[in-house]
């Protein structure tokens, strides 16, 4: 399913004519560190909770670069309005 959404998100990227080159290697960037926590996160054991709120505060500590880049990758995303 992630792996799905990513090539989904960098699809997008490479089709939307509305992107600078900048902001393009940018946000592939942003992929790519993406890819390579949840690839780490696929190698690792995958931990689950009873709520959802347990779950999120869970995985926050235990793969906060993941966290990180998933933040870096939406808040790039919403400072140029998509």
């Amino acid at each position: 399913m992630i792996d799905r959404t990513i090539q989904d998100i960098e699809a997008q990227i490479q089709s939307d004519t509305n992107l600078s080159p900048g902001q393009r290697q940018e946000l592939q960037s942003l992929v790519e560190n993406l890819k390579a926590e949840v690839f780490e996160l696929s190698q690792g054991q995958r931990e689950g909770t009873g709520t959802l709120g347990e779950f999120i505060q869970s995985f926050e500590k235990s793969h906060p670069a993941l966290t990180m880049r998933v933040n870096d990758l939406c808040t790039y995303l919403a400072n140029i309005g998509i």
